[in-house]
């Protein structure tokens, strides 16, 4: 068995912003707050950003943006990381099936290396959120480990979880949550490379 050496982010970045107005740019893209570059100067912070701060935060050096085609403002603002301080690369997203699939599209490159993965339109709290999902995967040795959270009935979410009588996670993608009692839901995970297709699994069960 290969050694896990490294921690390696992954963002995907395929989905076309549908239920959106025309935006100007990519959604990963939006500006949502300001921050200080390299020169102190006050600069626009887009919302993907956040993401690669707790990526950072978790000691994640490298990150691969999974692209669909024609969203190449993306790699034209990263580059090649240097403006986040980080080493970030792109992956060309050849099956539009939804995340679990374009999270696969990494495979060849990070099946050696502990993923971590969190939407990119999505901001959360708190700051160190893969830090403790970090320190849980090294106390259990699990898969993977879900950071997740309430859900309010007014909130529209598609990631429910279902859980068993003893309180276990049994499904993370539950297709009808009005029969669920707890409504939690997951939007960050930290685990295997192979963790994508426990994904697949659960919104394509065999």
């Amino acid at each position: 068995m290969s050694t896990i050496h490294e921690i390696v982010g992954l963002v995907p970045a395929g989905g076309q912003a549908t239920r959106l107005a025309h935006l100007p740019c990519s959604k990963e893209l939006f500006p949502i707050g300001w921050h200080l570059d390299r020169k102190d100067q006050v600069k626009p912070k887009v919302v993907s950003q956040y993401l690669l701060e707790k990526y950072k935060a978790a000691g994640v050096r490298k990150c691969y943006f999974i692209l669909r085609k024609g969203k190449w403002d993306i790699p034209q603002y990263y580059g090649d990381g240097e403006v986040v301080d980080m080493d970030v690369a792109y992956l060309m997203m050849n099956l539009p099936h939804g995340h679990p699939f374009t999270l696969d599209q990494a495979f060849p490159f990070t099946k050696n290396s502990l993923v971590a993965f969190g939407y990119p339109d999505i901001l959360f709290a708190p700051d160190d959120a893969f830090v403790q999902l970090l320190e849980k995967h090294n106390q259990t040795k699990a898969d993977v480990v879900l950071g997740i959270f309430p859900i309010q009935q007014e909130q529209r979410w598609t990631d429910f979880l279902g859980f068993d009588k003893n309180g276990k996670i049994e499904t993370i993608a539950v297709a009808d949550p009005s029969k669920i009692k707890q409504r939690m839901g997951w939007a960050i995970a930290l685990g295997h490379p192979p963790f994508p297709v426990l994904c697949m699994n659960s919104f394509f069960p065999p």
